[in-house]
């Protein structure tokens, strides 16, 4: 449109002026509205693959990231921070509740699990659902004492919580965690750790935080 009055201001807005700038618009109509056709596709194109890697990384019952992607975030957090700590948690007695209660009452009580887990915990860190009832949290550049403090308040908080069941029944129940921190190039080494940490909480009674000595690195 733009050029068309071009042509016709610069051609006195005689006949043949007329005519090249009905050409003009007519060439220029059809290729600007590709052009958009263009960018919307390419806009939604964009966007599939966004929510497609989301959906790729994401575990569909807590909104958590799932075990391909806490593998995935272990590699990023070597470059990216100096520091790093390690959770490992695993609901006590978890197998019971199923027996009980049914699947679907698990599957609740699995959702208001990570809910408290995104309560108690910052943005930064990465909260994962590694297994069944097995979670994991990266939480990077807190000292031991400080970290310590953070799986204490999440054991706390879910010891306190009373999980709703589908026909509003409420439970309790209690979380075992295993704690390695140290330098974040070594987190293998710290899952490791961890593993054992959380082995030592179930096995010395459940409902416990339990830390390695060690800081790796």
């Amino acid at each position: 449109m733009v050029a068309a009055m071009g042509i016709l201001v610069g051609g006195g807005f005689t006949e043949r002026a007329l005519d090249v700038a009905l050409l003009v618009t007519m060439i220029s109509f059809p290729i600007g509205l590709l052009i958009t056709m263009l960018n919307i596709d390419l806009y939604l194109i964009h966007h599939r693959v966004r929510e497609y890697k989301i959906s790729a990384e994401t575990d569909h019952l807590t909104g958590l990231v799932n075990h391909r992607a806490w593998e995935m975030q272990m590699k990023k957090f070597k470059g990216q921070y100096a520091t790093c700590n390690v959770l490992l948690l695993d609901i006590d007695h978890f197998k019971q509740i199923n027996d009980q209660y049914g699947h679907a009452n698990g599957d609740e009580v699995l959702k208001q699990f990570a809910e408290l887990l995104h309560r108690e915990t910052r943005n930064q860190d990465i909260k994962a659902r590694i297994g069944g009832e097995e979670f994991g949290i990266l939480i990077p550049m807190l000292s031991q004492t400080e970290v310590v403090n953070v799986a204490e308040r999440i054991r706390n908080s879910i010891s306190k919580h009373e999980f709703k069941l589908l026909d509003d029944e409420r439970i309790h129940l209690s979380v075992s965690i295993g704690i390695a921190n140290g330098k974040s190039e070594h987190l293998r080494e710290m899952i490791r750790l961890a593993d054992e940490c959380l082995y030592e909480a179930k096995n010395s009674g459940r409902n416990r935080t339990h830390v390695t000595e060690s800081v790796v690195g």
